[in-house]
């Protein structure tokens, strides 16, 4: 299926969707995405958390993921050419190893990465002397990531969590992972299951935060469900049991540190409305500032002129 097609097609593929913490109320505030897709997003008026509106069914979000066309639109790198690009020397430290450092024994400390694509992640943990295991659902990047990084990587499946149940890890990490999911907050249960009172979650988000790393129009996109601020993530993990201990900025967006402690909690966060208004709107104010002094530029023809030089 080439992009018009599923442009066209994309609303009939599509069923409703509510905000994570169960409130109906929200405001548009977007109807298409970066390919010009009509999705809707909004912001809950309840957490403040940005989401689509309209979402691809299971199967037909499946079959997105795994069609040539997810690919395409996110670049045109085949698998190989995508996993030696981001080959990792060895020993190197990462924004996710020194993260992780603080929290793992000096040697043979156990790291799961759920959602590894090819285990580039995992290169400076292994190269540090930890155990690891990747965790994803591509059967093309598993195989070129074991091929070429010699790690250990397997094919998520509906037992791997039971699998896992005897296995204890230090860190488990999720990184851009969540926001494609439906419902996040199931996966973070699930895996609290093979989580002990010390295992410590790394969890990477594009978050509205980094709308200046994509700009505003890019930033909106089909592949995504959810986009996260610091506060509307923090809320979901209560709702998920979790306790929030740090947050970094990384590039893309944060990364949340999190365990699996506490009884699930769900309350409104005005702060988080707030937060999520106040940062679109600079963003956006920002966009439409540049794009009309683009057009004043282009009318006086000082555009052409600065382009050449």
């Amino acid at each position: 299926m080439d992009i018009q097609t599923f442009r066209s097609t994309y609303s009939s593929l599509t069923e409703p969707f509510i905000c994570l913490c169960g409130s109906k109320i929200s405001i548009p505030i977007k109807p298409k995405e970066r390919f010009e897709i009509p999705i809707t997003f909004g912001i809950c008026l309840k957490c403040g958390h940005i989401y689509a509106k309209n979402v691809l069914s299971d199967k037909a979000l499946d079959d997105f993921y795994t069609s040539p066309l997810y690919r395409s639109l996110y670049g045109s790198l085949s698998v190989q050419d995508h996993i030696d690009k981001l080959f990792v020397p060895n020993k190197s430290e990462t924004a996710l190893w020194k993260i992780a450092k603080p929290y793992l024994p000096n040697k043979n400390g156990s790291v799961l990465e759920w959602g590894s694509s090819g285990g580039w992640n995992l290169i400076p943990f292994r190269d540090f002397g930890h155990n690891v295991l990747g965790l994803d659902v591509s059967v093309p990047y598993i195989e070129a990531g074991k091929k070429t990084y010699g790690l250990d990587l397997r094919l998520i499946n509906d037992s791997t969590i039971d699998e896992l149940a005897d296995q204890k890890f230090d860190v488990i990490i999720l990184n851009h992972v969540l926001e494609h999911l439906t419902q996040p907050g199931t996966l973070l249960t699930q895996l609290a299951k093979i989580s002990s009172k010390d295992t410590v979650f790394l969890i990477g988000l594009p978050t509205i935060e980094a709308i200046r790393d994509y700009g505003f129009q890019n930033y909106f996109t089909v592949a995504h469900i959810h986009y996260f601020s610091k506060y509307s993530f923090a809320s979901t993990l209560k709702r998920s049991g979790f306790s929030l201990l740090e947050v970094h900025r990384t590039h893309g967006g944060l990364t949340f540190v999190a365990k699996a402690l506490n009884k699930p909690v769900n309350r409104p966060d005005i702060k988080g409305v707030l937060f999520s208004f106040a940062i679109l709107s600079s963003f956006y104010a920002s966009y439409k500032t540049r794009q009309t002094l683009k057009k004043v530029l282009k009318a006086t023809g000082i555009y052409r002129l600065i382009r050449k030089s």
